[in-house]
């Protein structure tokens, strides 16, 4: 069993989830050389590479599209669509104000957690016991670290129970951070579907009714981003929800760390890790993890 594990530990570096084995090995083969792209290699400890604009790369970018976005969704949200909602309604405009302040200030708090907090870096301490065989040590002999604990470019000793680097908020996500990061997805979830249920209602009202036609406009740009926000987050939420309710974490579902595969050419049960090049190819395109 410890030789099988270290094996799997070895070809996890080169196999990412979603990627055919000849694809990594070949990306790994390439090397700096060939400018291979660490991101899509699942090389978590080399900062990910990507396209550039004025000689800014875009991945320090995308934070501040991220949380500028929201904010002005937020800011045309409140000015536009809650007065035209509680009229419509014919409610007092305090009660929607109060419920969407509410998603809001807990989704932009959890965004700063999200993207501020240390992620939980080991200490000195925490290396000390595990190195002298404590029971959260790691089963790697070559690494001191706790169970779960990788090392992340962003910072100089590893993350405890380290879950992936997320490019929207340019930070690593892990033990002191996964919750805000998964309060934050909730919380645009909500306001992307809450917005556009709001779009909707307001549209069709204002067919029906005289508005100025900007208002009108504002009310369709506000329903795109609504669905935009909604494509791109309802994806990441749904996972990271399995991933809550299996207590596996994305670093370990990316590596196949705990799949196998039923009715392999070697036999029953195989660790994804230790199935042969082909083998992996022709099982990962028919789905069989």
């Amino acid at each position: 069993w410890e030789q099988r594990q270290q094996q799997q530990r070895q070809q996890q570096q080169g196999t990412p989830r979603g990627l055919h084995r000849a694809t990594s090995k070949a990306c790994e083969e390439a090397g700096e050389a060939e400018g291979c792209d660490d991101e899509k290699c699942g090389n978590e400890q080399k900062k990910p590479r990507g396209m550039q604009i004025c000689g800014v790369p875009v991945n320090s970018l995308l934070p501040y599209a991220f949380i500028g976005s929201t904010l002005l969704g937020g800011t045309i949200f409140f000015t536009l669509h809650l007065p035209l909602l509680s009229r419509f309604l014919g409610v007092q405009p305090i009660a929607p104000i109060a419920i969407f302040s509410a998603i809001y200030v807990v989704t932009l708090i959890a965004h700063f957690n999200a993207a501020c907090l240390n992620p939980g870096e080991v200490t000195a301490e925490q290396e000390r016991f595990a190195r002298d065989g404590g029971p959260d040590s790691s089963d790697d002999e070559d690494v001191n670290l706790p169970r779960r604990a990788h090392k992340s470019w962003q910072y100089p000793k590893a993350v405890r129970r380290y879950d992936h680097y997320c490019r929207w908020l340019n930070h690593s996500v892990g033990l002191m951070n996964h919750r805000s990061f998964f309060v934050l997805l909730m919380g645009l979830v909500m306001v992307a579907v809450l917005g556009f249920v709001v779009d909707a209602y307001v549209i069709w009202n204002s067919l029906v009714s005289t508005q100025p036609l900007w208002k009108t406009l504002c009310v369709f740009l506000h329903t795109f981003y609504s669905l935009g926000l909604l494509y791109y987050v309802f994806p990441i939420f749904k996972l990271h929800t399995q991933f809550v309710a299996r207590n596996e974490l994305e670093y370990e579902w990316k590596n196949h760390m705990y799949y196998i595969v039923r009715e392999a050419k070697s036999g029953l049960n195989i660790p994804v890790a230790e199935l042969s090049d082909d083998e992996h190819n022709e099982l990962f395109d028919r789905g069989a993890f």
